[in-house]
């Protein structure tokens, strides 16, 4: 997507009051999300010129409703909050995959049964340092979370995460993460 697009998109939502603002910058970001081309999405919300943190809590199951995701608070300070929107039924699933689950369990998740003893573990290592295993949970390739964690500096490309092995495929799922904000972006302009 084109610095410009995004440019233009920001500024005609600017205008909008706080609560239809907030509401403009959650579908944008969790849009791939929302059309199911990503299992989840992580965005922070600020305590700035508009409060979004506290007009995201004041208004959390309304606003919930409209995006159709699942949601978990991962960090909250006095001024902002981590929010991981996610599909459950695709993150369970993935939980669930042998690789997946051995990886997690040798990083700690051990006895994670259920996606919330899994964001309880996720949640106290948040507040000493961003896991590198958080990519698991956004839905990225594990090969290129293992990859990203050992270091390795050979990345063949970055888009929303960096890629290390599968190009091509990385490219791709790029194009329809973009391909999503750019619907929602149309979507939400209409509606003006």
């Amino acid at each position: 997507m084109s610095k410009d697009t995004l440019m233009e998109f920001y500024s005609s939502i600017y205008s909008f009051d706080d609560y239809d603002y907030l509401i403009s910058i959650l579908r944008f970001n969790m849009a791939p999300v929302i059309h199911k081309k990503k299992i989840g999405g992580l965005i922070t919300l600020y305590n700035n010129k508009r409060n979004l943190k506290d007009l995201r809590t004041k208004h959390k199951q309304q606003i919930n409703k409209i995006l159709g995701l699942d949601f978990f608070e991962l960090k909250e300070t006095q001024n902002s909050i981590l929010i991981l929107f996610y599909i459950d039924k695709k993150l369970k699933k993935r939980l669930k995959q042998n690789n997946i689950k051995n990886f997690l369990d040798n990083l700690g998740y051990k006895n994670c049964n259920t996606t919330y003893d899994y964001f309880k573990v996720l949640r106290s290592k948040l507040s000493v340092t961003c896991p590198f295993e958080i990519g698991v949970f956004l839905g990225y390739p594990l090969t290129d979370i293992i990859s990203f964690n050992k270091g390795t500096r050979n990345y063949k490309c970055v888009g929303y995460w960096k890629c290390f092995n599968n190009k091509d495929k990385a490219l791709r799922t790029f194009l329809n993460y973009d391909n999503s904000k750019l619907t929602e972006m149309q979507n939400i302009l209409k509606a003006v």
